[in-house]
């Protein structure tokens, strides 16, 4: 995204990114300048924003900043209620996470992802329809679980007399769990 004039890349903490969850909130579809740039031209794009069933109505207020975490796609929390997930590589149609997380918490009711609380999509003569953003609520004591088995692992490998492999199995085992759960709501629809 860009911000500014000239032009420069947004940054956490500079407005922009709460500005797109704001046009969320709001349900607002901006209509984009047409490719020579003529302002009186007819608009051949627009971004069409919605909210979902958690979005938040004070977004408004919500300071930014970086997820700091790797992501293939541009992340930021906002007022820590929510994260704002931008996608790097716009592909034509419904991107799958938005997609699922529509599905598993809306409909399904899925307790175990993040409820889906708004959604930006390019609506476009030349592409059709590209998702550009989706928010949802932030899971602030969500950890990730590839570091958390590897740094259980890790301690094993480091010091084996100090360490049990319990936390590892352990959450492999609720992952087990939780994925067979996840199986069987997906398989239901």
């Amino acid at each position: 995204a860009l911000t500014g004039r000239p032009p420069r890349v947004a940054e956490p903490g500079d407005g922009a990114w709460r500005a797109l969850a704001v046009a969320m909130a709001e349900g607002r579809t901006i209509a984009g300048l047409p490719p020579d740039g003529e302002s009186r031209g007819r608009p051949t794009a627009a971004l069409v924003c919605r909210p979902a069933r958690s979005m938040v109505a004070e977004v408004d207020a919500f300071g930014e900043r970086a997820l700091g975490a790797d992501q293939s796609n541009t992340s930021v929390v906002l007022g820590e209620r929510l994260l704002l997930k931008v996608f790097r590589r716009l592909q034509p149609g419904l991107n799958p996470e938005l997609e699922l997380g529509a599905y598993l918490s809306e409909e399904a009711g899925f307790g175990a992802v993040p409820s889906l609380a708004g959604f930006a999509e390019l609506v476009s003569s030349r592409y059709g329809t590209e998702t550009v953003a989706l928010a949802q609520t932030f899971m602030a004591d969500g950890a990730d679980a590839y570091e958390s088995t590897a740094q259980a692992l890790a301690l094993r490998i480091l010091a084996p007399a100090e360490a049990s492999p319990d936390p590892a199995t352990d959450l492999a085992a609720d992952l087990g769990t939780l994925t067979a759960r996840l199986h069987a709501v997906l398989s239901a629809a």
